[in-house]
């Protein structure tokens, strides 16, 4: 685009400096180069795989021992020691309450097993064996009953013969008649009595017999179910509370045995102090110091292993970032060496420290890297470009072709007769040592390559770098940001 169609038709045109200093000046030409579209900024390092060894005791709890930090270590050895003295106490006074609720649910399952067996006892004996008995008996009064019928038809036959043979005889008694009559009236009264009795035996078996099935064997039966529902409640809940007191048991053995805090695999030592790991109140992790539960202790950081990049990306241009996009990455350290790097993760969130504050958002993006220089350490602080958009056709200039004053970034555009003049311009992102000039220059212009002999006093004290932009100037590009998509990286 053309000055006469952008920003460079309001910059003023002057004659800075005197014609000597124009005409020596070195220049550029504007022309365009190829310029990728990336999102930079700053992290630091820190490794792929570091688990964390946290607090698992309950409530609080001292540190008696812990491994220097930076010492190796290998999978299994024993970093840190927690005070578990207060938990063996309780662990001896919980064992005793745990063998006496075992013993209680003992009793009760007993009881219940002793209810149970009574049920099936009287189900399947005693009732049986009674019912039988007033069957025999049933049955002998019915036997004894015919017997004596038979009984008493005997005595009336002999009584009917004795009176036809007297009746024969002429009505005349001896002696011997008179006790054969008097003795077959006592068998009969006598076999009477014993009908009666054996009539009213039966009955009385009869009737047994009825309460016993009718009555007797359904209240039996449901006493007994309900003693067994007793029982078996009972034995429930001395199981439940001998549970409870074992699982007690094996929590505080579980948390005595959590007081002993091994390496998960082999590396160097860390402790968590960092500020983000730790809540307000928590002490630096350290001998003697108070921890609590759920309270990161250490990590295992293998510093031979793979690295990635916890990187901070503007909510302006968080949407432009992707996992499996590639990016150059920038050691602080090494300012010589550029790593080659992939998107591994795009967090959803904005980071949690910035989320109560009025400033911009920023959300984390980790880039895993391979292979790092020698000496590559967590915590190394780098630069990485993530390339969001092919390569394009742009103009640009030399970074230090560019003065920036009165809030404006301006050129000294020299013209094909010599003559020199301001212009404003509106830059866009860098590539390398040139930047992008989106509006005030054409192709084949030439720019001088410092324009500082140019600048008066006045100006030299309101200038500014292109590369730092007051706050003011952020605030502002986040805004513009967004709402307009991005075109370029800032």
């Amino acid at each position: 685009m053309g000055p006469e169609s952008g920003p460079g038709t309001q910059a003023h045109t002057s004659k800075p400096g005197n014609d000597d200093v124009a005409r020596d000046a070195p220049t550029y030409e504007v022309k365009p180069f190829k310029r990728e579209s990336v999102v930079s900024g700053h992290g630091r390092f820190e490794p792929v795989e570091s688990p964390a060894v946290i607090c698992n005791v309950e409530g609080t709890t001292t540190i008696i021992k812990i491994t220097p930090e930076g010492q190796p270590v290998k999978k299994g050895d024993v970093v840190a020691e927690l005070d578990a003295s207060f938990l063996e106490n309780q662990l001896r006074s919980q064992r005793i309450a745990a063998k006496d609720a075992e013993a209680n649910y003992s009793d009760a399952k007993l009881t219940r097993e002793v209810a149970e067996l009574a049920l099936q006892e009287y189900a399947e004996g005693i009732f049986p064996q009674e019912l039988e008995d007033l069957k025999r008996t049933i049955d002998g009064c019915r036997d004894a009953l015919r017997k004596i019928d038979g009984r008493l038809e005997r005595i009336c036959q002999a009584s009917r013969r004795l009176k036809e043979a007297l009746d024969a005889a002429g009505g005349a008694r001896t002696p011997a008649d008179i006790v054969a009559e008097v003795d077959l009236q006592d068998r009969l009264e006598e076999a009477e009595l014993s009908r009666d009795r054996e009539r009213r035996a039966l009955a009385r078996a009869e009737g047994r017999r009825e309460v016993l099935e009718r009555y007797t064997r359904g209240k039996t039966i449901k006493h007994l179910e309900s003693e067994i529902r007793k029982a078996r409640s009972d034995e429930l809940a001395r199981q439940a509370m001998w549970e409870r007191q074992a699982r007690k048991e094996n929590t505080l053995e579980r948390m005595i045995a959590h007081c002993t805090l091994h390496a998960p695999m082999d590396g160097r030592v860390f402790y968590a102090n960092d500020p983000l790991l730790r809540r307000p109140g928590m002490a630096a992790i350290a001998e003697g110091a108070t921890v609590r539960e759920r309270q990161v202790i250490f990590t295992i950081v293998d510093l031979d292993g793979p690295m990635r990049i916890n990187l901070k990306v503007s909510e302006s241009e968080i949407d432009r970032v992707a996992p499996k996009m590639k990016a150059r990455v920038k050691v602080d350290a090494f300012p010589n060496e550029t790593l080659a790097g992939l998107v591994s993760e795009v967090a959803v969130l904005p980071d949690p420290s910035a989320m109560a504050s009025w400033a911009v958002k920023v959300y984390t993006t980790r880039i895993q890297i391979g292979r790092g220089p020698a000496g590559l350490q967590p915590g190394m602080t780098a630069r990485a470009e993530i390339v969001v958009g092919e390569p394009r056709d742009v103009l640009g200039v030399p970074v230090g072709a560019i003065v920036r004053y009165d809030d404006k970034d301006r050129v000294v555009v020299k013209g094909p007769d010599g003559r020199v003049e301001w212009r404003e311009v509106v830059l866009g992102g860098f590539g390398g040592s040139t930047i992008e000039v989106k509006e005030g220059l054409r192709s084949g212009e030439l720019v001088i390559l410092d324009p500082r002999p140019f600048l008066t006093d006045e100006q030299r004290a309101r200038i500014k770098s292109p590369k730092e932009p007051d706050a003011r100037e952020k605030g502002a590009v986040s805004r513009k940001a967004r709402l307009e998509p991005a075109t370029s990286p800032r």
